[in-house]
């Protein structure tokens, strides 16, 4: 036997109003779907559940065990069910993201302090590396992504576009020379990135979009790494300018070709699907987007 909850809960609904007319009102539902509703039930069961008149509804016998019966549970049903939605809404639980460690250093983890000020029952969980790490296998609830992006199921958010800049020493510059121009790199030590086309890097020039190919004795997938062998004289890279501004003002760093701007590389969060997202991802990933500073 194939039971519709629903037409339990209207039957219910009906015999707790004593009419139709009044049971359509309190849950604003055409008359008629209760009526429907509560004959297919009976018809499901195999028994007569209501005696109708014009003016009120009267339970039969079986209607009346059937009632006793029905009405905790779909009470309890209920009751499950605001308990589900109010706990979907509500920031608690365990929020694990994955994301590059200087990134979450200068922009993430102030967000985090002030977040979590506001929702103090959260945990943060956080996985720092700049690697891609496989969310669903690490049941991950965000990822912070630098770049362009695979082809995936996984949904993107652009985040923001930190600024990028072409960084030096004093002493590699007193020994190399300071480059005028980007056909001047191939002649210089290039310290890349290990990511994908990161020996290439991107300029738009006064007149148009010029790529160079570059190449050094130093590659990593950390920048912070970079940018500490850009400072003891290693080479030039690329780096973000958020990461160097110190080395600037220090006088350990110098910002070279400075009328060429780097193609920047975005910054994606992503998650698995749209749907049924709990709040604590929701409502972080709102936070982050309307408070990260924008460079």
């Amino acid at each position: 036997m194939s039971l519709d909850l629903n037409h339990v809960a209207h039957f219910i609904a009906v015999a707790d109003a004593g009419t139709f007319t009044e049971a359509a009102r309190r849950l604003r539902l055409p008359k008629s779907t209760l009526s429907r509703a509560v004959s297919q039930l009976e018809a499901a069961l195999g028994v007569r559940l209501m005696e109708r008149t014009t003016r009120q509804v009267k339970l039969t016998t079986i209607g009346q065990q059937y009632y006793d019966r029905c009405k905790p549970m779909v009470a309890a049903l209920t009751d499950a069910s605001c308990t589900a939605v109010e706990a979907n809404e509500t920031v608690t639980g365990t929020l694990r993201f994955t994301a590059p460690v200087e990134f979450t250093q200068t922009y993430l983890g102030p967000l985090i302090s002030q977040f979590r000020t506001l929702h103090p029952q959260l945990n943060i969980e956080a996985h720092l590396t700049p690697d891609h790490v496989d969310m669903i296998d690490e049941g991950l609830d965000l990822a912070f992504r630098v770049g362009d992006l695979a082809d995936s199921s996984l949904i993107a958010r652009k985040v923001c576009a930190p600024k990028r800049g072409l960084y030096a020493s004093p002493t590699y510059l007193q020994k190399h020379g300071t480059p005028k121009s980007l056909d001047e790199l191939s002649h210089h030590q290039c310290l890349t990135m290990t990511l994908p086309h990161g020996n290439q890097w991107t300029f738009t020039t006064p007149n148009n979009i010029q790529t160079v190919d570059v190449s050094g004795p130093i590659s990593s997938n950390n920048v912070s790494f970079l940018r500490d062998m850009v400072i003891a004289g290693q080479g030039l890279a690329l780096l973000p300018a958020f990461l160097c501004e110190y080395g600037v003002e220090r006088g350990q760093l110098v910002h070279v070709l400075c009328d060429y701007r780097p193609r920047s590389l975005d910054v994606f969060a992503l998650y698995p699907s749209n749907k049924y997202l709990p709040a604590r991802v929701t409502r972080f990933l709102d936070f982050v987007l309307r408070h990260i500073k924008q460079d």
